[in-house]
This record gives structure tokens, sequence and C-alpha cells, in this order.
């Protein structure tokens, strides 16, 4: 095997500059990085693998509503099940829901839970939103490394003193969605 050093290749004419032939594979080693410059562009005109691609989406929604005091996390009642495929998947959990506080200067914090133990704590203060209908979109993305099944359950709770209100607000419905990404 041969190894040329070099800091620069550029072409010699035009802009363009080939890597080897076709079916020829090209190796970045454990630990090496390929960084690609700031309004750079990587274009494929080929087939593309290895990208993370989507391996399966679970969806759950529904119409119901809950309610808290608690400045601690209650369940809202919301979970989704999914039993990734490989133990290097990741697991992209989206959920949006609908809220209102009963008044100004306080509402909700939100949390995920995963298999009854806390894993994302979104406790953004939320307080000031009044007493509107609003709606989160809250996102996590996870590497349970394991492939049996895991339930994701969401939890709220009150910043200030207020009651806050979720699910089915002013005929929004709630959305928790698990989508299993190749590692």
């Amino acid at each position: 095997m041969s190894e040329v050093k070099v800091n620069k290749v550029s072409p010699r004419s035009g802009t363009d500059i080939t890597l080897g032939d076709s079916g020829d594979t090209f190796t970045i080693p454990s630990g090496a990085t390929l960084a690609v410059a700031s309004g750079a562009t990587i274009s494929n005109s080929g087939t593309a693998t290895g990208f993370g691609k989507v391996l399966q989406v679970v969806n759950g929604s529904g119409g119901g509503s809950n309610s808290t005091t608690s400045n601690s996390y209650v369940t809202t009642g919301h979970s989704i099940s999914i039993t990734p495929s490989s133990t290097s998947s990741y697991i992209v959990i989206d959920y949006w829901i609908p809220n209102q506080s009963s008044s100004t200067g306080a509402g909700p914090k939100f949390a995920l839970y995963k298999d009854g133990s806390l894993l994302k704590d979104w406790s953004t203060n939320y307080a000031g939103y009044g007493i509107t209908y609003n709606h989160h979109t809250l996102t996590h993305y996870h590497n349970p490394a394991t492939t049996s099944a895991i339930t994701y359950t969401t939890y709220f709770g009150v910043y200030g003193s207020a009651t806050v209100y979720i699910g089915a607000i002013g005929g929004m419905t709630w959305y928790l969605r698990a989508t299993e990404i190749e590692g």
C-alpha cells in the first residue's frame, strides 16, 4: 500500500477533482474528521447510505385533557412505546401539546420520562404566556442502546401559582411521535 502526504489537492484545470474509479471505496478512519467549510456544498449524484435513514415511526395523539396546580411533575397521561431495531439506533421524540394557564405570570413546564425515569427536563419557564391558548413543540434526541421496548411518557407541572390545563383545549389535539433513526 502506498501513502501520499500533501496539505492540499487542487485541480490542474477546471474546478473538479475525481477520486478513484467506479467501485472504489474511500475510508475515513475512526477518530478522523471530514470538515465541510461553511458555505460549501456536498452533493450526491449516486446512492447515499449510512446517513441515518428512518427505520420506523410510532405516532400517538388524543383529545383528552388534564390539569394540575402542582409545581412538581405529574403525568400528562400521554405515552408512546417503541422497540428499536438496533442498539445503535437513535430515537427522536416530538411532542406537541396545547395548554393554558389560569393566570398571568404562571405557566406550564414539561418533562420526558423513559420507562418511569426522568430523561429530559424541558422546564423552560413558560410563565407569562397568561390565560390564552398556547401550544408547545418539544423535541428530544435519544440513544437508548437497546432493542427492548421503551415507553416514553410526558409529564407537566406549573411555574408559579395557577392551574395549568393541557390537552384538548380550544379543540386542539396533542401529538406524541417516536422516530427511530439508523445509527
